[in-house]
Formats: C-alpha cells, structure tokens, sequence
C-alpha cells in the first residue's frame, strides 16, 4: 500500500514541475510565469516530503522529512500567494514589495527546522505525530493568511474581469480554492485524523494540475499550448531518430553482416539524409492526433500585405486572398466577408469553406445593431453565451444576439470600419477541431479587419472617382493605395514591436519590414514631387561641367548591391575617353537610377544588365549617348506608345513588380527632354535596350541656373 502511495505521489509531483516547466518556456521574462514556475517546484517538493514522512522507518529520517515538509510548503504557499496576485495580468505595484513580503515566509519556513515551530516530533503506528511550538500560530497565520489573500484577490479579478481570462480564472480559482482548503487542514488536524484520511487530503494538488491544464487545454491558459505542441514533436521525433537509427543498425549488423565502424557511420548518414522528411511526418502526425496546426502571425501577417500588394484597386481579388489565408490558418469550416451597400445592405463579397454554413446577416440584425455602436469589438458567441463575455453589460441584447449568431451559423463577428463607420463584418463559423478562438486569433482577425477597411475604402474612392478627370482619377487612386500600404504595414509592424510580446528575431523581422515600408514610401514621395515640379511647366537645371563615364559609375555604385540582392549582375562599359557635356548631374543620375531600377524590377535572377556611355558625332553635333541593357521581360508592342505615360503600366510590369507607381520613365522622359536630350528605347531578343542621349554642349556658361520648359 505505501509502494502505491508513493507512486502516486511522485506521479502527481512530476505532473506539476512539468507544469510549471512548460509554462516557465512559453515566457521566461513573465513574472507570472516565473513565480508559476517556483510554486510547482517547491509544491511537488513539499507532496513528496509530507508523504516519506509517514513511510520511512527511521525517526530521524521521519523528523527531517517533517520539518521539509513545513519548510517547502511554507516557501510554496508564498510563491502561490505572488502568481495570484500577478495572474491573469502582472501587477508591478504589487511586486515592488515582493522582496519584503517574501521575508515573513522565509523566516517562519525556515524556523520550521527549530522546536519553535513543531517540537516532540515522534514515529509510532499512526504515522508520525508533533506538538505545536510557541510561533506555530505565527507560522500558521503567515501560511493562511497568504494562500486567502491570493484566493479573495483572484476572485475580485473573476468579478471584474469579462472573456477568456474570466473563464480562465474560474478554473485556476478552483484549483487554488481546493488547494487552500488542504493547506489549512493539514496545518491543523494532521495530528487529529487517521492516516489513511490526511493522506486522501494530500492528494489535493491533482486537482489543481487538472483544473490549470483543463484551462491550457480549453480557453488558452497563458496560451502555452505552442510549448505543449513543440514539446510533443520534440518527443516523437527523437523516438522516430533513434528507432530508425538502431533498426538500420541491427540490419547492417545482424543481416548484412557489416563489421565496425560501418555498422555506425552507414546507418548516421540515412539518418542525416532522411532528418529533414521525418521531422515532416512526425509534425504532420502529432498535429492530427494532438493538435491543431499553428500558424505564425508574422508570416501571415505578410502573406496578407503581399495579397493587398498583388490585387491593387481589385477588391474581390483582394478579399478572396485574404479570406482564404486567414481561413485556412484559423481552420474555420466557413468564413463570409460582408461589405455594407447602399442598395443592398450587407452583401457576402467572398465565402471560404461551406457556402451554406454562413447565411447572409440582415441590415436590421441585433449583429449589424451591436457592432455598429461598438466598432472596437469583436463578438464571440461561446464567450456571450457562457455570460463570459468581454461585451459589458449588454443585457437584454445578449440573449437577441446569440439567437440572431445562432441563428446566421455565426460563432466569431469582427466590425470592419472606416472613419467611424460600419463598412462591413467579417463573420467566422466554428473551427474545424471545435476549439475556443484564442488570444492570438483576436490579434489577427483585429489585423485584417484594420486591412480589409483600407482595401474596401480604396476601391469605393477608386469607384467614386471615376466620374472625374482620367488623369485626376489615375493619380489619386494609385497614391491613396501605393502610400497606404506601405504606411499600414510599417504603422502595424512597429506596435507589434511595441507591444513587447515578439521575440528578438521576429522584433526585428517586424522593424526591418517597417523599415523597408518607410524607405517605399520616401521612394514614391519623391517621384511624386518631382512629377508636380513638372507637371508646373518647369524643370529646374543647375548646369555644370559634367562627365559621362563618372556619372555612370557612380549610379551603377548605388544600385549595384540592389541588383545582387536579386541575383543580377550590374556591369559598367566606357566606350570613349571624352564623354564631357553639360548637363545637371542629380538630374542625369536620377533618370539613369529609373532605367536601371526598371531593369532589376523586371529582370529575373542570374540575369545581366549593362550600363554604357558613349560619345556619338554627327557632322558638327556631338551627342553623349547612354544606354541600359537587360534581359528582362522587355516591352510588350502594345504598350509601347504608351510606355512613357504618366502612370501607365503593363500587365507584365504589375505582375512582376506589383509595388510600382508608374512614373519612373515619365520622369526620365522630362528629365531628358529638359537638357535637349532624347529617350528610347529598342527590343532585344530577350529583353530590352533604353538609350538616354543628350548634347555634349549648350548655348548657356557652365554653372549658370536655368530654367527649361519640358518638351511636350
């Protein structure tokens, strides 16, 4: 019987350190986690020790186990106390005092090894007794004390707290309520009840395991359950490494009849080669049985601006990227983008999954109703049902509003709005495994509803602006979307930095890709600005001595780690030695920066591209004639009449580069036509040859400013 006592102690006191373990990895930092952490350790310490003490046959081992049993639960009833006070959200006014409010616990656990807090500790049939020393009631009152202060303050968090952290709480304030019950027994009647029955109560900590991992599984606990997940996979596939490794051993061994050191070397390689697929398998394995597949946010979080990207002013191409990658991640059997119409009220502009799953949401709807007052809220029908919802008090409403996500096979509804206005809904049905929606999920649908709106806004100013002036039209769309885009994925990429819940890698993921956004943004600024100097008539040239073959190199230098990041070669070729004009040299270099930059847009990896300069006469004219050739995707015969228009791009252009503005060589063009130049351009073979060539002299003194009207 005590062979069986013991097993079931070690097994209840492994079941929390790894507890506490797995939820010390999900965050290292988190003190809550921390303070966790500790509580298991020194608990399933204290569970060990109050059990040996009653199975061991010397009294001297009985007394020091005795007294570790009061030192560890003494210690462990004070990390309790700390993680209640920090869960579901850390309080740092709380843990400024930690250290001092650590001292009393400390000092009456470590007294628990004098006569003052037990004394007349003696081994006899009933297991081991004591009588109470003279600071027993203070080591009692430091114990009790502690355990109910944490238990009151979880439960005035339950009353104040509304969602999943509520439904959390419910369980980790069940399993603690239990736990401090037992505390205050075995404190007190120890000495007063059968054996048998302080036993039974010593096996109170396995009901706390169980509600704390019921809350992990169920609603999300501290949502470890990626460590749970990584955990497992790890497992299984150290299990799968070794089985593989020793039966191609015994084979080469046993039938092969291969002698040292082959036995070994042969059966290490097939392991290596192999690693990669069973690392596959095995997570493909332990995602069906155990888990649902976890998608990363940072990931998705880019495929969805890379759709946003792609589909530009098409709004159907866009919501049915979206709603495919974010549907496919959150594993939903249905999930209906509405948008609001003026004619029709809420109309489904793209259905993943079942069609049939999802019915289409009335204008009238307490969904439409609720939403519309609250456009910072996302509805969730098992958490309003369960009255754990993070809606307020909605009264009556509550009961209509389930009906009605009932009713519309709705579980999940998340406002899309604009300006303060409901513009749309994005409705989910329930996840394929029947699992809550998480924390994480939240973040991510909060994300793409904030997406979708400036998507749905694009093509309704797109729409309303196609009454006006072509050229109007052309520019404000393509500015409202192509500065956009950049500008929500840099504002979101750096609050998710802020947010502190990122890693270092993915911190700086998120901080180079908002980088990378600011850097688009500036690019098109300047084009744009640099088109309204034009679009005013006047061009601004600031005339001096210049020298082709510089010019040349010293773009080529800019952009050349540009072109090798791509996988392309830039080359310069000098053809002549005097290749002298006059001309404005940021001028020059900015359209030569255009062609070259065309070129490894729309050029593909391993390709060439080749800047030369030459000089060219003709009777007494002396031209300085640059050229850039690639071998890219060329131009299209159609567009070439078009292909130096404001704003104009092929379709092959967009498909390649879909972040293009289409005012490159509208520049370029202006800018040569400024200094009496020339611009055109040649197919090749395989790709394309521009040529800029401009006068070697001028009828103006070097370093003299003028201005010049463009040609028309």
């Amino acid at each position: 019987m005590n062979s069986f006592f013991i097993i079931i102690a070690s097994v209840i006191s492994l079941l929390l350190a790894s507890l506490g373990f797995i939820v010390l990895m999900k965050n290292v930092r988190n003190i809550a986690n921390q303070l966790f952490f500790f509580f298991s350790i020194f608990f399933s310490s204290w569970l060990i020790s109050s059990f040996l003490e009653n199975m061991v046959a010397s009294p001297r081992l009985a007394e020091i186990f005795l007294r570790l049993d009061f030192f560890f639960g003494g210690i462990a009833i004070f990390f309790a106390f700390a993680f209640l006070f920090n869960f579901p959200v850390v309080s740092k006014r709380f843990n400024r005092f930690l250290p001092v409010i650590f001292l009393p616990s400390f000092f009456v656990s470590i007294l628990s090894s004098t006569d003052l807090i037990i004394k007349d500790i003696a081994l006899g049939s009933n297991g081991i007794s004591f009588e109470f020393g003279s600071l027993f009631n203070l080591y009692a009152l430091v114990l009790v004390a502690g355990i109910l202060a944490g238990v009151i303050n979880q439960v005035l968090s339950y009353i104040s707290i509304r969602g999943v952290g509520r439904m959390q709480i419910k369980y980790v304030l069940s399993g603690f309520l239990v736990l401090a019950i037992a505390t205050m027994f075995n404190l007190f009647f120890q000495n007063s009840v059968p054996l048998f029955v302080y036993r039974i109560a010593n096996f109170s900590p396995i009901i706390l395991f169980f509600c704390i991992f019921y809350a992990i599984v169920r609603y999300h606990l501290m949502d470890i359950r990626l460590v749970i997940r990584l955990g497992a996979v790890f497992s299984f596939l150290i299990a799968a490494v070794t089985a593989l490794y020793a039966s191609l051993g015994y084979l080469a061994s046993g039938y092969i009849g291969m002698g040292r050191p082959w036995n070994y070397i042969l059966p290490s390689v097939i392991v290596v080669i192999s690693f990669g697929k069973i690392k596959d398998i095995v997570e493909s394995i332990s995602d069906r049985i155990f888990f649902q597949k976890k998608y990363r946010f940072s990931d998705l979080a880019s495929e969805i601006e890379t759709v946003i990207r792609t589909a530009g002013l098409n709004l159907d191409k866009a919501l049915g990227g979206i709603n495919e990658a974010v549907s496919s991640s959150l594993k939903v059997s249905a999930a209906t983008i509405f948008v609001v119409s003026p004619e029709f009220g809420l109309m489904p502009r793209h259905v993943y999954g079942d069609r049939k799953k999802i019915k289409v949401i009335n204008i009238s709807s307490p969904i439409v109703s609720y939403l519309s007052q609250n456009l910072d809220r996302i509805i969730d029908c098992e958490e309003l049902a369960s009255d754990f919802s993070n809606h307020g008090n909605i009264g009556p409403l509550r009961d209509n509003l389930v009906s009605a996500m009932r009713d519309n096979g709705i579980t999940l509804a998340a406002p899309i709005e604009f300006q303060g206005k409901l513009i749309g809904i994005y409705a989910f049905s329930n996840k394929l495994s029947h699992d809550y929606f998480s924390q994480e999920d939240f973040k991510l649908v909060k994300y793409v509803v904030w997406q979708i709106s400036y998507a749905i806004d694009n093509a309704n100013v797109y729409e309303e602006l196609k009454k006006l002036d072509e050229q109007k039209t052309q520019f404000i769309s393509v500015v409202s979307h192509q500065f956009r885009t950049p500008l929500t994925a840099s504002r979101f990429n750096l609050e998710l930095c802020l947010d502190g819940g990122l890693s270092k890698k993915e911190k700086e993921t998120s901080l180079q890709e908002a980088y990378q956004g600011v850097l688009s943004i500036s690019d098109q600024l300047d084009k744009l600005l640099l088109v309204l100097e034009i679009e005013g008539n006047e061009v601004s040239i600031n005339q001096s001595l210049l020298d082709g073959g510089q010019i040349a190199i010293a773009t080529a230098s800019k952009l050349r780690l540009k072109a090798e990041e791509k996988g392309m070669m830039l080359k310069v070729s000098i053809e002549n030695d005097n290749l002298s004009f006059l001309g404005d040299s940021d001028k020059i270099s900015k359209a030569l920066d255009i062609l070259i930059s065309n070129s490894i847009s729309y050029g593909f990896s391993g390709g060439e591209i080749k800047l030369s300069v030459r000089a060219e006469e003709s009777g007494i004219e002396k031209n300085i004639v640059f050229s850039v050739a690639d071998d890219g995707i060329g131009v299209n015969k159609e567009n070439s009449k078009n292909i130096a228009k404001k704003f104009f791009r092929g379709k092959d252009a967009v498909s390649m580069s879909p972040d293009g503005i289409g005012l490159g060589l509208f520049i370029a063009k202006k800018i040569v036509s400024a200094h009496d130049g020339k611009l055109w351009f040649e197919n090749k073979k395989k790709g394309s040859i521009f040529y800029v060539s401009v006068p070697a002299s001028a009828k103006i003194q070097s370093g003299k400013k003028i201005v010049k009207a463009p040609a028309k």
